[in-house]
């Protein structure tokens, strides 16, 4: 008998539902971004602010999405000229870190444009 049910087959109060899944998995993709800011680890932090490009996109327009695409565009143009930046945490690069800051500050504007962070009316946020 599955978990939501009684033995008398009475449909149960669910404790959980899939908002405060996604929710865990935003904040850990946030973690994620954070630490591996903190590591000087750029790759890794690219990879989890497009995690979290791929978790809020579908709240996004196609103008914002291209948007995300042209910032990440300009990245790849930083990346092609200093690998060994994005590659190796000894090695510092003003560019590859401006151009992921500003991608995390837009990406993280767009969840609060969009209430991802929740609001005070109980229809918003994760929804």
């Amino acid at each position: 008998m599955p978990s939501n049910w009684d033995y008398e087959g009475n449909a149960k109060e669910l404790v959980y539902d899939l908002r405060q899944g996604y929710a865990y998995i935003l904040i850990n993709i946030l973690e994620d971004i954070e630490f591996n800011f903190q590591q000087r680890d750029y790759k890794a932090v690219f990879e989890a602010e497009d995690r979290l490009f791929m978790f809020i996109s579908m709240k996004l327009k196609d103008t914002e999405k291209k948007e995300y695409n042209l910032m990440v565009k300009i990245l790849n143009k930083y990346i092609d000229k200093n690998p060994e930046v994005y590659l190796n945490k000894e090695v510092e690069g003003r560019d590859i870190y401006t151009q992921l800051k500003k991608i995390m500050l837009w990406l993280i504007s767009k969840m609060e444009e969009y209430k991802m962070f929740g609001s005070k009316k109980e229809t918003e946020g994760l929804i």
